[in-house]
């Protein structure tokens, strides 16, 4: 079985790929505030019921570009969300400094900062998720 969509909007995309027990997120543009997303938390946990304990996360910010504090607030609720769920990795594609510096902080606030690496490339973050 190859990678299952489980939601697709012009912010972003959560597929599936229940073989392999690992969740990918791609984010993309600017999101002005929390109202361009309303069906994010909805569709995270669409995602996460694909996924079993243990599963790994595959997340590509090489599109997207810093939002403001609500939306990074979001991202802490669907990060505390992916916590619950028993995440064993999750690996960051990140281009911007600035980005990574806010993802990092969101996820030391969500307890993520646990089981998160940063890379610059697809190839070493799917490396590091394949050990």
């Amino acid at each position: 079985m190859a990678r299952e969509t489980i939601a697709k909007t012009d912010n972003y995309l959560f597929e599936v790929d229940p073989d392999i027990n690992r969740l990918f997120i791609t984010l993309m543009g600017f999101w002005e505030n929390v109202n361009v997303v309303p069906n994010l938390m909805t569709d995270i946990d669409k995602a996460l019921d694909k996924v079993r304990p243990g599963f790994t996360n595959l997340v590509d910010t090489t599109q997207f570009k810093t939002p403001p504090k609500e939306v990074m607030e979001a991202f802490g609720r669907v990060q505390q969300r992916i916590m619950a769920r028993g995440i064993s990795k999750n690996a960051e594609v990140v281009s911007s400094a600035f980005v990574e510096l806010n993802l990092e902080e969101v996820a030391s606030q969500s307890d993520l900062s646990k089981v998160l690496r940063q890379f610059k490339s697809m190839a070493e973050a799917l490396s590091w998720l394949d050990e």
